[in-house]
């Protein structure tokens, strides 16, 4: 299925920590199969690791895709 719905979603907090969330609805993929030449996922983990943040992506077929960045560091 292609994707049909997407969400963004941002939320801080009086500490200074705060998430970024993105879901869709699509097809999804492997997080565990790179493909050569790819380095989308790649990126954005050393983006997250620069920024001292927590990137957790999480994909299968049946629920599409969600990515999660979040940070107990201010901004």
């Amino acid at each position: 299925m292609r994707m049909q719905k997407q969400y963004f979603g941002f939320k801080s907090s009086k500490n200074g920590s705060w998430t970024i969330l993105l879901k869709d609805n699509g097809t999804g993929f492997d997080i565990r199969k790179r493909p050569v030449n790819h380095f989308g996922l790649e990126h954005m983990e050393q983006r997250a690791k620069e920024i001292a943040a927590s990137l957790v992506i999480e994909s299968n077929k049946e629920n599409g895709t969600l990515i999660s960045l979040s940070s107990t560091k201010g901004v």
